[in-house]
């Protein structure tokens, strides 16, 4: 039977292929035997004797007389045959109307859909040059779906036209499927703290089940983090609504949204950001995105070596250019003292420019004392209004509409020392609520000069 429907197709495309020039050669060669046909002139009728002279030139025993019988026998009419040409002609002609003008060819379309997949259209015969769409997906509990075009790879969706017979065949493979989709889209996504190179959308096929720690990253927004468990032949989504902000838990190499000073002092190592150098002045990271309006930002820090009189920062400034830059810094020192600075067109790598203080150097007993201790510092900015926190302690509120800062900065002094600084993370979340604002000097303390005194308390 399968001999039979191959032979079938076989003659089938013979028959499409030469319909047309057989049709063609058909008709040519009718209309050349019409045309013989008609030009052949009829048999000229045999001469008619009269009678009466036949029978005065002799008596009817004569052997004219018998001869002018034969003749008139000759003379007479035969009947007409049917016209079987022009009956033949009719059908020829009838034939190849049909098969050139009111018959239009039909093409198959032969679709095959592998386990689990599904999608359109389906096996069908169409029109010679009608584009048909086609649309195919996976189904629940499969991935790395497959799309072949008369055995040519294609993607899951498009049109092919019929020119001639096509052939489509989908396959899919069944596994443990993770969907990591993000919104915005095109955020990168890392897969058990490494890099998977792709970015959301994007499907991740297992050949078990397995547990996988997801991580889903876009500079300008919170990483966002979860543990996903699928079991084999399940399908997991994740739906990553990003909100504007930071929070890097440093778990994964840093976002290349930071940037530092000079970056080969920079590496990300044990869940810390970190920083290895000799520094002479002030030194470090930007993140280069701009934050408008009320925020938050939490750093959690510590100053592994180094002079323990130094300062560590946290920085926002109204431009990313840290050689050139106005804002407001706060800072502590592992002796156990902070203060909060505002710094005019200032160039933090050299420690020139213009600064006041806002608060000079004091006390605090919130701050852990001694290198190698952590410390968390929070500023709340609300409007024109800024707190200021350590370990969860308000240190000093104040007031200042000088600047409007909309970026965040990682800065700490270096004192000309070998300095190892690590950032256990950084959180910036968008609105904030101001804590209280004590009475403030009526001009701030203006400095001139080496500002390397006002970063430490020695």
């Amino acid at each position: 039977m399968e001999s039979y429907f191959f032979l079938k197709e076989g003659k089938m495309k013979f028959v499409n292929f030469y319909r047309k020039p057989i049709s063609v050669f058909v008709m040519v060669s009718f209309t050349v035997l019409l045309c013989f046909w008609a030009n052949q002139a009829p048999a000229a009728p045999a001469p008619v004797k009269n009678s009466e002279t036949t029978m005065e030139q002799g008596d009817s025993s004569s052997p004219n007389f018998i001869e002018e019988i034969k003749d008139d026998e000759a003379t007479v009419k035969k009947p007409k045959k049917f016209p079987l040409l022009l009956v033949g002609a009719v059908v020829v002609v009838g034939a190849a109307l049909y098969f050139l003008v009111l018959k239009k060819s039909k093409l198959t379309l032969t679709v095959t859909l592998g386990a689990g997949t599904s999608g359109t259209p389906a096996t069908g015969k169409y029109k010679k040059g009608e584009v048909v769409a086609y649309s195919f997906s996976t189904q629940a509990g499969y991935a790395a779906l497959k799309v072949m075009l008369d055995g040519v790879e294609v993607a899951a969706a498009g049109n092919v036209t019929m020119d001639k017979d096509h052939t489509i065949t989908t396959s899919a493979s069944q596994g443990a499927i993770i969907q990591v989709n993000s919104t915005p889209a095109g955020a990168k996504i890392y897969m058990d703290k490494v890099d998977s190179g792709f970015v959301t959308p994007h499907t991740f096929n297992y050949p078990g089940s397995t547990s996988k720690q997801v991580l889903v990253r876009m500079c300008g927004y919170q990483d966002y983090s979860k543990t996903q468990t699928v079991a084999l032949g399940q399908t997991a989504t994740i739906d990553a609504a990003l909100v504007t902000g930071i929070k890097e838990d440093f778990n994964v190499p840093a976002s290349s949204c930071w940037v530092p000073n000079i970056a080969a002092n920079w590496s990300t190592s044990n869940g810390a950001y970190k920083f290895s150098a000799r520094v002479k002045n002030w030194t470090g990271s930007y993140y280069d995105n701009t934050f408008n309006g009320n925020y938050t930002v939490t750093v959690k820090m510590r100053r592994v070596k180094g002079s323990r009189f130094s300062a560590s920062a946290i920085y926002i400034g109204d431009s990313n250019n840290l050689a050139a830059t106005s804002g407001y810094v706060f800072q502590y020192t592992a002796n156990g003292s902070f203060g909060i600075w505002m710094a005019k067109n200032y160039n933090i790598f050299s420690g020139t420019g213009g600064w006041a203080w806002i608060r000079y150097w004091a006390g605090s007993a919130a701050i852990g004392k001694g290198l190698g201790i952590w410390n968390t510092l929070k500023v709340v900015k609300a409007g024109s209004n800024y707190t200021f926190y350590i370990n969860n302690t308000m240190v000093y509120s104040f007031s200042n509409s000088t600047y409007n800062p909309k970026y965040a900065a990682l800065a700490f002094y270096g004192s000309n020392e070998d300095t190892i600084m690590e950032y256990d993370y950084v959180y910036l979340s968008p609105g904030a609520t101001a804590g209280s604002i004590p009475g403030l000097p009526a001009t701030p303390f203006t400095a001139t000069g080496d500002v390397d005194q006002c970063q430490s308390e020695k």
